[in-house]
């Protein structure tokens, strides 16, 4: 978890810094970081029916 965190929070940081970046090149950036991680489970488990 602590990597998916420091990955997701060095994009933000740096989509923010660099401002001359195109919506289109950090939304590919998130899509790379999906990918990686989409067999990861969602922090806190599975949704309860209610």
């Amino acid at each position: 978890m602590n990597k998916r965190c420091a990955s997701l929070g060095g994009l933000l940081e740096s989509s923010g810094n660099d401002l001359y970046r195109s919506d289109e090149l950090v939304l590919a950036d998130l899509n790379k970081l999906k990918t990686q991680y989409e067999d990861t489970e969602a922090v806190g488990g599975q949704a309860k029916a209610k």
